[in-house]
């Protein structure tokens, strides 16, 4: 449905983080839980709070990104796609 949701250990809903225009094909969480990052068949990078706010919408993919992840450092996002 194009949304990446936040649950607690506990199975319960904490947040749907929604803006992606297509199918979320990958999410990683931060190593300090502060950012969550996403990527999508809508070719694009989003980047989240630890709290499911958006923070940024990074363009540029030619295509679907299959594969997103944080540097321990927080300093540096990734992605892979087709």
């Amino acid at each position: 449905d194009g949304t990446v949701r936040l649950w607690s250990s506990k199975g319960q809903p904490l947040a749907v983080l929604n803006g992606h225009q297509g199918f979320v094909l990958s999410v990683a969480i931060g190593i300090d839980k502060q950012r969550i990052v996403s990527g999508g068949s809508d070719n694009t990078v989003r980047l989240w709070s630890g709290k499911g706010q958006p923070l940024a919408v990074l363009n540029g993919e030619q295509g679907s990104v299959k594969s997103v992840a944080i540097s321990t450092d927080k300093q540096t996002i990734v992605s892979g796609g087709s």
